[in-house]
């Protein structure tokens, strides 16, 4: 098993954050909080509530794999060093750009990194 080819793809090929400031038109049954600047997004991502958010869906997918996908769940951690290892080559230098423009911290950084992570992670695991 290897990562998601098509998944990589569509992550290498976003125009990460072209779309800030702008309202979503589409239907989500999720809580949204919109928020005006980068420095209330900073305020924002710095929360514990998002950080426990992300864990607490990783930890679902974890467990869910550990239990019905056991032989799959055995190569989870070179997957993940895999994808992180895509991540910090085709990602983490767009994102860079707009860390420094927006004089956002490494929390930033690592934010991003962890929910590309976990979306490389739940895509390979799909199917």
């Amino acid at each position: 098993m290897k990562l998601d080819n098509n998944v990589l793809e569509r992550i290498k090929n976003i125009n990460w954050f072209e779309n800030c400031g702008m309202q979503v038109n589409t239907q989500i049954n999720i809580p949204i909080i919109y928020v005006n600047s980068w420095e209330d997004a900073k305020e924002t991502y710095q929360l514990p509530d998002w950080e426990n958010t992300t864990l607490e869906a990783r930890n679902e997918l974890t467990s869910f794999l550990h239990s019905k996908f056991r032989a799959q769940y055995s190569i989870w951690n070179q997957l993940v060093r895999d994808a992180k290892t895509f991540i910090d080559v085709e990602v983490i230098p767009k994102i860079n750009i707009i860390k420094e423009t927006n004089n956002l911290d490494e929390i930033f950084i690592d934010s991003v990194k962890w929910d590309i992570l976990n979306a490389i992670m739940e895509g390979t695991f799909k199917n």
